[in-house]
């Protein structure tokens, strides 16, 4: 994540798995089943074409990628829920934390 801490809310780096999908299922996403376990897919709101939304984040924190798809799913979050990113990330950081239900 070089250079992305400079104007990503550094916050970003306490997102577990776990708070990610507490909030995506709190607000109504539901997890589809997908073949490979390292990734996490949710169908969420219906586009302007009425289908359902999908997200996706990897499974795991350990994952190379995760920071980079994290910082993704939340500004995909902000653009649907029409709020800021940051908002969105104090909500996620907020949910209780522990076991989730999938």
């Amino acid at each position: 994540m070089i250079g992305f801490e400079r104007w990503i809310d550094p916050r970003v780096r306490q997102v577990k798995v776990a708070d990610v999908q507490k909030y995506l299922l709190s607000h109504g996403w539901v997890r589809q089943p997908y073949p490979k376990p390292e990734l996490l897919v949710f169908a969420g709101p219906k586009d302007d074409y009425g289908k359902p939304i999908i997200q996706s984040l990897p499974a795991a924190e350990n994952y190379l990628d995760y920071q980079q798809r994290l910082i993704e799913l939340i500004t995909a979050i902000a653009v649907i829920e029409d709020r800021m990113a940051p908002a969105v990330l104090d909500d996620i950081l907020r949910e209780p934390r522990g076991a989730v239900a999938s």
